[in-house]
């Protein structure tokens, strides 16, 4: 989950979640860049998406996606996050809570009664973000880069 503050309300707000998923073509690892899946999670809703994942071949980059987790063939698209509601909640009244943070990337475990925090990274990279949409048509997104001077 990456949260950012708008720049004109100062009211933070969840600009991307997506989910990792590890498998046996990247384990140990899980991330993307390592041949480990990731799908996109609706803010509103919870449900995730079909997932992708990045494969070279004779050295060119394919991005694939899927329903189903490749090796145990379970469906991943359409499942809903447990806890969500929870998991906004008190993400975004933390960051209120704390005025001075304005870009976290969350690393989020969920647990069979609630959610724990792993980390939270204060320069989350944005690469997978721009697998599923491109992050500038969001404009407090927009807004708050153009603020900071990165676009």
């Amino acid at each position: 989950m990456i949260t950012l503050k708008d720049v004109e309300t100062k009211s933070p707000f969840i600009f991307n979640s997506s989910l990792r998923i590890g498998w046996s073509g990247s384990a140990p690892l899980d991330n993307f860049t390592r041949g480990g899946l990731v799908a996109q999670i609706d803010n509103e809703t919870g449900v995730v998406s079909k997932w992708k994942r990045k494969r070279v071949v004779s050295g060119l980059v394919n991005i694939e996606e899927g329903r189903e987790h490749p090796d145990t063939q379970e469906v991943i698209e359409g499942i809903v996050i447990p806890h969500w509601e929870e998991v906004k909640n008190k993400i975004l009244q933390f960051m209120s809570d704390n005025p001075f943070l304005d870009f976290i990337g969350w690393d989020i475990l969920i647990t069979e009664d609630s959610f724990v925090v792993i980390e939270a990274n204060h320069n989350p990279g944005l690469y997978t973000v721009q697998l599923f949409k491109p992050y500038l048509s969001d404009s407090r997104a927009y807004n708050f880069f153009k603020s900071k001077k990165i676009i």
